[in-house]
């Protein structure tokens, strides 16, 4: 009988180290998931899914669908984007941190901003109005033309790389014409 009791608490001992080891490799694999996501001119917010199959139409929409880690391409083409009058907001903002939105390998994708007459408020950048006045961290934004404003401000960390920026320009209209990146209390 004390065999049967020693050979019990020998399993129970190895299926507790089966179970911890499992646990800890889904929790590091579940922090490390991340998704791709797309947005194309063909995409629908409704009834899209931000597959590259059945993509969202609007850089907005796709950019408050991410969640950290996530990568937002968006394909080929001119994106109008509301930009909000104020400045601390961005028209195209993820609503998570640690998020890429860039352009599709091999596409140009243009972010518009006010209709492509200048003077224009932020285009894409960290802040998002949801009430708290949370900014996004660790925004990378890559491989975009992008008309109008970017603002990464009160932000940990942020990336602009392989992109124009442009407020103005040869097919722009109105005054003000120049190129801003507004980066303000970014930590690093």
């Amino acid at each position: 009988q004390n065999e049967v009791i020693i050979m019990k608490v020998k399993i129970n001992n190895s299926l507790s180290v089966i179970l911890m080891v499992v646990s800890i490799i889904l929790l590091i694999s579940g922090s490390a998931y991340s998704s791709i996501y797309y947005v194309s001119k063909t995409g629908n917010d409704t009834t899209g899914n931000g597959s590259i199959e059945k993509p969202w139409a609007t850089p907005t929409y796709g950019a408050a669908q991410v969640a950290s880690g996530d990568t937002l391409y968006i394909r080929a083409g001119t994106y109008d984007v509301v930009t909000p009058d104020n400045n601390n907001y961005s028209g195209v903002a993820p609503h998570a941190d640690n998020v890429t939105i860039a352009g599709y390998p091999g596409e140009t994708a243009i972010l518009r901003g006010n209709g492509g007459v200048a003077p224009t408020d932020v285009v894409i950048g960290t802040g998002y109005y949801d009430g708290t006045g949370h900014q996004a961290d660790n925004l990378t934004i890559d491989n975009l033309t992008i008309q109008g404003m970017v603002s990464m401000v009160w932000s940990s960390g942020g990336t602009l790389k392989n992109s124009h920026v442009s407020i103005g320009g040869g097919s722009w209209t109105g005054n003000e014409q120049g190129a801003v990146v507004w980066l303000q209390g970014c930590v690093d």
